[in-house]
């Protein structure tokens, strides 16, 4: 029977939206959780005391910690909020026109209400956005940012099937009273929406997003689940996203347990990101041939010219239509060129009947990405064929044609690893090359006289192939970490922290990753703030491990 991660690969489908962040209950209240904790010692906090008059009226209390149940039975509500008050004391005028108050002991209260999540636009120019950049260790990149949180404009609906007054009943209030108590809960909800306590996360996109959100309760039927889940559904590039509730259940996309939390990156929309660096793998790695060097010296009389090949690795004048990528049967893509072709002729001075033809042919370029389903790496890999050739011909005497050639085929690869780093994001290694990474073959023929025979010059030349192959697959390499270290990431870091954890490709090169709870112990918490220090610069990539 396949397993709950057998089917994360190979069952999940984001069609036909672009990311997907699907947050199970558990991470959600671990976050809160852990928001709480921060909290603990920062008296203006609202998830640490909870004090308000209006009127005469107050409510005091020290608030425990607050946590959701996702409501999948229905559409509406999306979840409820539940409000945790430890110990306090709340007071109510009876009726609008009377002085005396209702006061209640609060003790162990659970006040909950029905909720809308939402998200919002980060602007560029906003200190939200600067702070996130540096938090998340990505102060270069250039990314549009999207908020998740609790619509505290659409949160003051109360639910009083969910509340308890521990020992006391609301409907022992007049109306008037309970008017008042719902007051409080809906100002302790903007309290928390402007300290952004009520913030469950951010997506950071290298492109502009539309986001529409949605839950998909599809494969469950009952409430307040460990793995039940809330679906973020993102578009992006400006585009629409589809017609409400499109997006069909696929797969486990969180199981409660390992994987509490997940994020999908589209087919489409990663491999967009993805193929044109590829393709800059096939350009550096193309060998081309140059005009070869034919000259005619006259000394020594048996072996007067003088002749090599000459060639560079890495097509630089290749066009915006050269190496396209097409898909190919295997879930892969494809890229060939046509044949490039040079030569140069030199005749003996003073007779014409004596000459030099030199050759060269870059021939059956093509190349290949794949990936590994259920694996963190994708595999650019190509090959060619190159060809030298010089013939000598001596018109109306003996041995008019001698011939020297040799095929030289060669064989890359380069793979690309993603890796989770701790602060929580992915960023792409191209591994570290070997011996193996470059091959290369070669057959010759030859009936000319020249310094070396035919077989070791032709084993020359095919070593200076690889050599110049394997540099040139070095550089690209290099090139590669350089370009990709601020690569497109998800960061879900919030005042309660995600990392994320074991990127892979499911089947149809979508990309999955886990979201972790960290669940450490907090730090002291700053003065006033609601984040979580983090160094400014990402150093080290690490894949973190099962706690």
């Amino acid at each position: 029977m396949a397993s709950s991660q057998d089917n994360f690969v190979s069952k999940t489908n984001p069609d036909p939206y672009d990311q997907i962040i699907v947050l199970s209950q558990k991470v959600i209240n671990a976050g809160f959780k852990n928001m709480w904790k921060l909290a603990q010692g920062d008296d203006d906090s609202p998830l640490t005391h909870f004090k308000k008059s209006i009127h005469g009226e107050y409510i005091e209390a020290d608030v425990g910690i607050p946590s959701v149940k996702l409501h999948v039975e229905s559409r509406e509500p999306m979840l409820y909020f539940l409000l945790a008050l430890k110990n306090g004391e709340m007071a109510v005028y009876e009726s609008d026109d009377s002085d005396t108050l209702f006061k209640w002991d609060i003790k162990d209260w659970v006040l909950a209400f029905n909720v809308v999540i939402n998200q919002k636009k980060i602007t560029k120019d906003s200190e939200e956005y600067r702070k996130f950049k540096e938090r998340a260790g990505l102060p270069e990149s250039n990314f549009s940012l999207a908020q998740l949180f609790i619509d505290a404009s659409s949160s003051t609906k109360f639910n009083p099937d969910l509340t308890s007054f521990g020992e006391h009943n609301l409907n022992e209030l007049t109306p008037a009273a309970k008017a008042s108590v719902l007051q409080f809960i809906d100002h302790w909800i903007k309290v928390m929406s402007e300290s952004g306590s009520s913030i469950l996360g951010y997506s950071a996109q290298r492109e502009q997003v539309n986001g529409g959100d949605e839950l998909d309760g599809s494969g469950a039927n009952k409430d307040d689940q460990d793995s039940n889940a809330l679906a973020y559904l993102l578009m992006s590039d400006f585009k629409n996203p589809p017609a409400e509730g499109s997006i069909q259940y696929s797969g486990p996309w969180v199981d409660g347990d390992d994987r509490v939390a997940s994020f999908c990156m589209n087919r489409a929309l990663f491999w967009n990101w993805m193929l044109p660096i590829a393709r800059q793998v096939v350009v550096a790695m193309t060998p081309v041939p140059e005009t070869p060097y034919v000259s005619y010296a006259g000394t020594p009389p048996d072996m007067p010219w003088r002749t090599r090949p000459r060639y560079h690795i890495g097509d630089t004048n290749a066009s915006a239509n050269d190496y396209k990528w097409v898909p190919n049967p295997s879930g892969g893509w494809s890229t060939s060129m046509p044949m490039k072709f040079t030569w140069d002729k030199v005749t003996v001075p003073h007779n014409s009947n004596d000459w030099m033809i030199g050759e060269e042919w870059g021939d059956n370029t093509q190349a290949t990405v794949s990936f590994g389903a259920g694996t963190e790496r994708l595999t650019v890999k190509g090959g060619s064929k190159f060809r030298y050739q010089i013939d000598h011909h001596r018109d109306g005497m003996s041995g008019t044609r001698q011939v020297f050639w040799v095929e030289v085929f060669t064989d890359w690869r380069l793979s690309i690893d993603m890796t989770s780093i701790e602060e929580g994001g992915i960023v792409f290694h191209p591994k570290e090359n070997n011996n193996e990474d470059v091959k290369v073959a070669y057959k010759e023929y030859g009936d000319m006289k020249m310094e070396s025979t035919a077989q070791d010059l032709a084993e020359s030349i095919a070593d200076d192939v690889k050599q110049n192959m394997t540099a040139a697959l070095e550089s690209v390499s290099e090139t590669l970490s350089q370009a990709m270290a601020n690569a497109n990431r998800l960061c879900l870091p919030a005042a309660g922290t995600f990392f994320m954890k074991d990127p892979v490709f499911n089947e149809g090169g979508d990309l999955l990753v886990k979201l972790e709870y960290d669940g450490a112990d907090p730090p002291p918490p700053p003065s006033k703030g609601k984040y979580r220090f983090r160094p400014p610069m990402v150093t080290a990539s690490v894949r973190r491990m099962d706690s």
